[in-house]
């Protein structure tokens, strides 16, 4: 759960915060076992990899980015951030149009 505070401070300082739906978590999607397998082959770039393309797609359909945007997208473990890339927004329901266009740090693997 994220605390209420932190997400008002946020709040405060003119940020977007945006919870959803985990994209890849679902066991089916249209009749097809297609999000548990993007998910892997993201994975085998690295975890956030695919953390990565999730929070871009799920922004993107929570409406706090638009078709074509750049953004900085950071994800990481419990142990800190250590994945970001830089990424061309697109919904879920367009997977394909969803651009790594520089991948900034990742971890050794």
């Amino acid at each position: 759960q994220f605390p209420q505070e932190l997400v008002n401070e946020l709040h405060e300082k003119k940020h977007i915060v945006h919870f959803g739906t985990m994209l890849f978590s679902a066991n089916d999607l249209y009749g097809t076992n297609t999000p548990k397998a993007l998910a892997n082959i993201l994975r085998v770039i690295g975890q956030g990899m695919k953390v990565c393309v999730e929070i871009t797609m799920m922004a993107f359909d929570g409406g706090c980015i638009k078709m074509g945007e750049k953004v900085i997208v950071v994800a990481g473990t419990h142990s800190g951030a250590d994945f970001a890339v830089v990424a061309t927004a697109a919904s879920s329901a367009k997977v394909t149009s969803l651009q790594i266009n520089e991948i900034i740090c990742k971890p050794i693997l």
